[in-house]
């Protein structure tokens, strides 16, 4: 009877999770697909973003800079220097990003994004 209950609970478990990860509620950074996780309101932050042109040129640097630090952390013997630098560049643009946000929702508290994906 243990074995029997034991397994149900395991599938169940695997079950969920599986569920869980198809919804877009596991691993990555957000908006559902793997950039946001289960971030709640990415879906309005990923429209606020994709509507102001400031706001993606500040995304497409953080990328840029990710990548570098991916291409510094292929070399052999990476230069550790390089990378803290560039993780408190894009750690800096995030801020800037997320202060932008803030603001933005402050001053338009009742601005209804509608789904554009």
């Amino acid at each position: 009877m243990k074995k029997v209950f034991m397994i149900g609970a395991l599938v169940l478990s695997i079950g969920g999770f599986a569920a869980a990860r198809g919804m877009g509620y596991g691993g990555g950074m957000g908006y559902g697909n793997g950039h946001h996780g289960g971030c709640g309101g990415g879906g309005y932050h990923y429209q606020m973003m994709a509507n102001n042109p400031d706001m993606q040129k500040s995304w497409i640097t953080i990328e840029e800079k990710r990548l570098d630090v991916r291409k510094e952390m292929i070399k052999t013997s990476p230069d550790w220097k390089k990378i803290e630098k560039l993780n408190t560049d894009i750690a800096t643009e995030q801020a800037k990003m997320r202060t932008a946000m803030e603001k933005y929702m402050r001053e338009n508290p009742n601005a209804n994004y509608t789904n554009t994906r």
